[in-house]
């Protein structure tokens, strides 16, 4: 039977879990909770922080995984590449598991192949602020450049709102560095696609679903507004 590695085991991979031993797979997950619902879920459950790939690595190894699933979590994602190049896994790569979970190196990667994207500028400390707002212009998007679940973004329409709520975005930041991009007005859409040996193939094109009340041009600050108390 082969065996899954999934890194997390919340709510949020719950149904991926179960689907996986529905349809012959053995499971093994592993999150930094102990409580965490999908451990009692897997084959095999153990309290193990994703993060600490040095801890990761030698458990996945006497599991004997074939494979390993980064699920509904932006975090895992670099782990998992770098457990699955380790153990000789399939997987998208260490470096491609870091560009797309870092949206500074994301957005610099994306800039050096000439890719359209929203205007955008980093920001490590308050002191850059002004020049980073003159080069993105208004409105603006405030984030933390590896973050996710949309924790710690603002939408920007001036410049007190930027100083205001520059700490509190990069609360939100391992590397303590945010992002501003320049906002831009428009359907929100979720894409799915699956690469298998350089092939890409769309699965799913969705609209985004947004929470009550919020329509087009609503930022993320007022959509939570306990983050600005």
């Amino acid at each position: 039977m082969p065996t899954v590695l999934f890194l997390g085991a919340s709510i949020s991979q719950l149904a991926a879990i179960r689907q996986a031993r529905a349809t012959g797979w053995r499971v093994v997950a592993i999150d930094g909770d102990a409580s965490a619902i999908g451990l009692a879920a897997a084959d095999v459950g153990e309290t193990i922080d994703f993060t600490d790939v040095e801890r990761v690595i030698p458990f996945a190894d006497s599991q004997r995984v074939d494979a390993v699933v980064a699920k509904s979590t932006d975090r895992a994602v670099p782990a998992a590449a770098t457990v699955a190049d380790r153990l000789g896994l399939p997987g998208i790569g260490i470096e491609t598991g870091c560009l797309m979970t870092n949206k500074a190196a994301m957005r610099a990667r994306l800039a050096h192949h000439g890719v359209p994207q929203p205007c955008f500028a980093i920001i490590a400390d308050s002191a850059e602020s002004d020049g980073a707002l003159e080069s993105v212009g208004l409105p603006a998007v405030l984030k933390p450049v590896d973050s996710g679940g949309q924790r710690g973004v603002y939408r920007i329409e001036n410049r007190a709102q930027l100083a205001q709520l520059f700490e509190r975005a990069l609360a939100h930041s391992r590397a303590r560095e945010a992002i501003l991009e320049r906002y831009i007005h428009g359907s929100e859409l979720n894409g799915i696609v699956v690469a298998r040996r350089g092939t890409p193939t769309l699965i799913t094109l969705s609209d985004r679903l947004r929470p009550p009340g919020a329509g087009f041009g609503v930022g993320w600050a007022h959509l939570y507004p306990s983050q600005l108390s």
